[in-house]
């Protein structure tokens, strides 16, 4: 019996065959379908090591950013003032406060919102709004779960607009089980609630339509960064992969038929359907994309994004583009 990798080929786990594969296994003629399923049995362990790589990475991950750590706790200790000196600052100071303003007795005032606003991906995301709130913003960090992914903490000063003192969003990978390569994919990205004070909503505002009689109310959803702290998930129909498995492991033959049989109707019904999920595949995506560049770019980097620093590179990088 061969010996591979340690373990002989009875002892080595078996992946599903994928519907394609399936269909040519059967089409395949049966000495090239015999050399076929060997090398798929050394795919299945070369994708147990790539799985073990993966789960390796994120460990070592989350072993530096434990070193990490101590530089991240000195640096907000120098951005943030002590508490005898926060307390002493106004709400109303607080508020009229420019994002231009980098002068403070004690600590850096703004400094994460200006690192926010410095860097192009994020500054669209940001309000005027926005910027009066983030005026409270003390820190941000990171942390890495058990699970492959990470979490976003933005932590407030005692503010007018968040009755929330942390808010939390935690991005988590997952394996497709139909992709053969093994790559991770956008799992779901887990937000929080935001307990907004009274009259203070920067997501949405309530519409007043009728008159005396007859009153209608209604929530608009307004643009801002605080959308970025919903969950959205990678929604998937069970039963539509099915379907598709089913119909993905025929050899071709029926192909004709069915479109014969098919007048363009069931396409027009499932368009919405199809709307849907492409739009919130979309939403997860770019809540994703936010936060990598949190993750891999801002946390790290702050100080050159507070200063501008990292800007001049990031543009010379889409000159060089």
């Amino acid at each position: 019996m061969t010996v591979i990798l340690g373990l002989s080929e009875s002892e080595k786990p078996r992946s599903p065959l994928l519907p394609h594969t399936a269909g040519f296994l059967k089409r395949a003629p049966e000495t090239v379908a015999e050399q076929v399923r060997e090398l798929l049995k050394l795919q299945d362990q070369q994708l147990e090591l790539f799985k073990e790589y993966q789960e390796r990475l994120h460990d070592l991950e989350r072993e530096f950013h434990d070193r990490y750590t101590p530089l991240f706790d000195a640096r907000s200790n120098i951005i943030n003032p002590p508490c005898s000196q926060l307390n002493s600052t106004t709400t109303d100071q607080r508020l009229s406060n420019s994002i231009t303003t980098i002068e403070s007795d004690v600590g850096i005032s703004n400094f994460w919102l200006r690192a926010l606003k410095n860097n192009a991906t994020l500054g669209d995301y940001i309000t005027k709004g926005d910027e009066a709130a983030l005026n409270y913003l003390r820190d941000i960090r990171l942390e890495y779960p058990s699970s492959i992914g990470f979490k976003i903490i933005f932590e407030f000063d005692p503010n007018p607009f968040l009755n929330n003192h942390v808010l939390t969003k935690t991005f988590l990978y997952e394996r497709d089980p139909d992709d053969c390569t093994g790559e991770l994919v956008l799992g779901e990205a887990q937000g929080e609630e935001i307990h907004w004070k009274d009259g203070r909503d920067l997501t949405s505002v309530i519409a007043i339509d009728g008159n005396r009689k007859h009153v209608y109310k209604e929530v608009v959803h307004k643009p801002s960064f605080f959308v970025f702290f919903e969950t959205v998930t990678n929604l998937v129909d069970e039963t539509d992969s099915e379907d598709d498995s089913d119909d993905s492991g025929n050899d071709g033959d029926d192909d004709t038929d069915s479109e014969d049989e098919n007048d363009g109707t069931d396409g027009e019904e499932e368009g919405g359907d199809e709307d849907e999920d492409d739009s919130e595949v979309s939403q997860l995506k770019v809540h994703f994309s936010i936060g990598e560049e949190l993750r891999g770019r801002i946390i790290p980097c702050a100080v050159h994004w507070y200063t501008g620093e990292a800007r001049i590179y990031e543009e010379s990088d889409w000159e060089e583009e």
